[in-house]
């Protein structure tokens, strides 16, 4: 007759099993990725993980031993060590970030590198969004990812809290800065021209009663798809994919950025605005 204490036994030996198996795993993975640096190829591919994923919910059910999400935590520990082997073969590091050129992110990852350095040199990716930053991460293209997490005014980023939960990551870091926001407009528009304020919904949150007090005429939109970030609006007002209309919200340095002129500096309803970021790697 079996005992509780034998079958225990029975079960460990199992787990051991488990474990070497796993390991030996990882080893075959990282001599796979080894290889595909050799060769150029793509370290992650996403449609093969979920084809081998679909083969195991057909031999097994899913619903009952959790097959899928199980081995989504063991092929995710396999990228991590692949992705460990690809930092060592290289000579830069690429940080992926939320936003684009002249953006808060890009302030908040250029205020992080000036106080932490990576022992190679450092490139920075512009994503624009949370979700593309996650992907690229996910799918070895980036090393690290930064993106907003919460600000003091806006409150929990959106964006961010739906991608992080279709994503793995790992937490290396989080900061935060000064936002203080400036009204640009285009270089031959006043501001009695404008009939549209636009900026990422954070930006038009922390705004959003000065911005009602000093222009109430203005429609107030948050940017989406490709036109989510501050940076990429002011661009599209700068190169005529937005009217002449629309101003733009976002870090002063915009305006140089993108030949953009500034009809008002620190829009933010509180001064002591300040958003918290998160640098993770996988």
């Amino acid at each position: 007759m079996q005992t509780i204490e034998n079958l225990k036994k029975t079960l460990g030996g199992i787990d051991t099993q488990i474990l070497e198996t796993i390991k030996k795993r990882i080893e075959i993975t990282n001599q796979i990725g080894t290889l595909k640096i050799k060769t150029g190829e793509p370290m992650f591919v996403p449609e093969q993980e979920r084809k081998m994923l679909d083969s195991l919910s057909k031999r097994f059910d899913a619903d009952i031993f959790g097959i899928e999400s199980m081995w989504r935590e063991i092929m995710y520990i396999s990228k991590r060590e692949q992705q460990k082997l690809k930092q060592t073969n290289k000579n830069t590091i690429t940080i992926g970030i939320q936003g684009g050129k002249g953006s808060f992110n890009d302030i908040a990852i250029a205020n992080f590198l000036d106080k932490n350095s990576f022992d190679k040199e450092v490139k920075i990716e512009y994503l624009y969004t949370t979700e593309a930053v996650l992907e690229s991460l996910n799918s070895g293209a980036i090393d690290y990812g930064q993106f907003a997490l919460a600000n003091s005014i806006g409150g929990i980023v959106e964006e961010t809290i739906t991608g992080l939960g279709a994503y793995r990551w790992t937490q290396v870091e989080n900061y935060h800065i000064p936002v203080k926001h400036s009204l640009l407009l285009h270089p031959n528009a006043s501001i009695d021209s404008i009939d549209t304020i636009m900026g990422h919904e954070q930006a038009i949150q922390q705004c959003k009663t000065n911005l009602t007090k000093m222009y109430p005429h203005c429609k107030k939109i948050g940017g989406t798809d490709l036109l989510t970030d501050n940076a990429s609006i002011a661009e599209a007002v700068a190169n005529g994919t937005l009217p002449k209309t629309t101003a733009a919200i976002g870090h002063e340095s915009l305006a140089s950025l993108y030949n953009l002129k500034i009809h008002k500096k620190n829009i933010q309803d509180q001064n002591d605005n300040q958003t918290t970021f998160v640098l993770v790697k996988l």
